[in-house]
């Protein structure tokens, strides 16, 4: 897919040739710049690849014009909302931590409005849950969602906010949340004394959170390759002993491989060194990256996330907790159970059947016991419920990584 390459292309910072400037004058035929648009919108790349076409002299549609419009100040409207709420809870004195959102992408991109953000999701102590939470239904929020055991939602005129006890749902991979605190700097945003995950540690959690999501979405893989670039001048050499204590080395090493084959980002030299002897995860970066931008992302949980976090665990005893992690009841379950008035004592003999009937004996058993590391990307998706009950999905450098990108 020739819009596919391009975007690729445009974020690595490549040079671009006559062969390229031609192809540039065809993708801005009015119909394949709709399709490149499109592209670039659905993964959450819009700001940055017009910021690159307009340096050209492309020429945007009006209604393509009002969309960035519109992103523009939907940006500056939440990053406004953090400050509010990063302010109140400041002198309410709640510590808690931003996630990606604005700070991010003040940090990475350098511009609040060049990666968008839907929500605000800040991570606490649970000590300081009940007051951040009052102090939002002070300010008028209210509670949207079911509380789970790792966050709780909130709304308020169209901002949303997750306030996290946890970084991500329990049964998946995890950080130490204590470890998260200890390592946090003191910074400030926009006058708002905060506190900021360490620089390893959003390299973990980023790396974590695009894992989780499937790899489904191209502005989380440009999010890893723009803190990856940082590191060339202030290097981390305890970042993979860290996620291997974690035990998120695979997950570590996957993610940025991933970055370094599509966008060209450096791994230090811990990363290549293991990464010598994980040649599958090599081979697993780029069956993602061969399908990533085949088209629109499909967000959420993948089912699919499960066997390959199984896959990716080193040890026995590891593969065998994260497959009864899988196989305890969820929220959807117990649900389920209480519709038809079955004993929640029942669900967890009943929850192997469920998934079986849901998605087939084979595809089950390989999701449980997947034998070795599949190409990820290639897989056909399923579709789960998480624990509130939404629908979520999940689909699924080098000149051979670029050049599978464009098929």
């Amino acid at each position: 897919m020739a819009a596919a390459q391009y975007i690729v292309d445009c974020l690595a910072g490549r040079e671009t040739d006559p062969a390229d400037e031609k192809a540039l004058a065809g993708l801005t035929e009015p119909s394949c710049l709709e399709q490149l648009l499109l592209l670039a919108h659905g993964h959450g790349l819009l700001q940055l690849l017009i910021a690159h076409l307009t340096a050209r002299g492309v020429v945007l549609p009006e209604h393509w014009r009002a969309v960035l419009r519109e992103e523009w100040v939907n940006s500056l409207a939440l990053t406004s909302q953090l400050e509010a709420i990063l302010g109140q809870f400041a002198r309410d004195k709640i510590n808690c931590i931003p996630l990606k959102g604005p700070i991010l992408a003040e940090e990475l991109y350098g511009d609040v409005t060049l990666r968008p953000s839907c929500d605000i999701d800040l991570l606490l102590m649970p000590a300081h849950l009940n007051d951040a939470e009052a102090t939002l239904l002070q300010e008028g929020f209210v509670v949207t969602g079911c509380p789970d055991t790792y966050h709780r939602q909130y709304e308020r005129e169209g901002t949303y906010v997750e306030l996290h006890f946890a970084l991500v749902p329990p049964p998946f991979l995890r950080l130490d949340p204590r470890g998260l605190w200890l390592r946090a700097q003191r910074t400030r945003f926009h006058n708002v004394p905060i506190r900021q995950l360490s620089r390893e540690d959003s390299l973990l959690y980023l790396s974590l959170h695009t894992f989780k999501h499937g790899y489904s979405k191209f502005i989380w893989v440009v999010d890893l390759a723009r803190i990856l670039d940082s590191l060339e001048n202030c290097p981390l050499p305890a970042v993979v002993e860290h996620a291997r204590a974690e035990g998120l080395e695979s997950v570590l090493l996957l993610s940025c491989e991933l970055a370094h084959q599509i966008l060209g980002a450096p791994l230090t030299p811990e990363m290549k060194a293991a990464l010598e002897h994980r040649p599958d995860l090599a081979r697993e970066a780029a069956g993602i990256a061969s399908t990533l931008l085949d088209g629109p992302p499909k967000t959420g949980i993948s089912v699919e996330s499960w066997g390959l976090s199984v896959a990716l665990q080193d040890g026995l005893l590891r593969r065998w907790r994260y497959r009864l992690r899988y196989l305890a009841p969820t929220r959807e379950d117990h649900r389920w159970a209480e519709k038809r008035g079955i004993p929640s004592m029942l669900l967890p003999v009943l929850r192997p059947f469920r998934l079986v009937g849901k998605y087939g004996f084979a595809q089950a058993a390989r999701i449980v016991f997947p034998s070795s590391l599949r190409t990820f990307g290639r897989k056909e998706i399923l579709r789960e419920e998480d624990e509130n009950g939404q629908h979520h999905s999940a689909s699924g450098g080098k000149s051979e990584t670029s050049s599978a990108l464009s098929r």
